[in-house]
């Protein structure tokens, strides 16, 4: 598959640590582009220990991002999120905003257990009204 004209008109601008972090994330672009990237680098001639420093700063930077993904939800936003729950209107900006900004921030672990602990606590507040509802239906007749 023949890569787009602004692909390498492009590359040649990027600078090395954007062409270090290219190969990092191998998965996110075709073999093509990959082999267009090494070549570049290749015209580059770069010393062994600028490559090094390179790859060390790509892997830093990847692994920080990774323990920012990974980062738990405190207890008190569990709470806030479980309670949210409760009020389906407070409950639906909370639903709305909160897992949003984590997302866009880089932290999933986060934005995932915010939609668990609205889910828990919405399926925990339906229980709850429908076990009323019925002690109080049957304790009428």
């Amino acid at each position: 598959m023949p890569l787009p004209q602004e692909f390498w008109k492009e590359l040649p601008e990027r600078t090395d640590e954007q062409l270090y972090d290219m190969l990092a994330n191998s998965g996110d672009y075709v073999p093509e582009a990959l082999e267009a990237v090494r070549e570049e680098l290749r015209k580059r001639n770069l010393p062994p220990e600028r490559a090094a420093q390179l790859e060390a700063t790509i892997q830093q930077k990847h692994a920080g991002e990774q323990k920012k993904a990974d980062e738990s939800l405190s207890w008190i936003l569990r709470i806030v999120m479980f309670l949210l729950s409760a009020t389906m209107c407070i409950g639906a900006l909370g639903l709305a905003l909160l897992p949003s900004y984590y997302e866009s921030k880089g932290y999933t672990k986060k934005a995932r257990q915010c939609w668990t602990w609205f889910g828990w606590g919405l399926g925990i507040w339906l229980t709850l009204a429908v076990v009323c509802f019925l002690l109080s239906y049957f304790t009428r007749r």
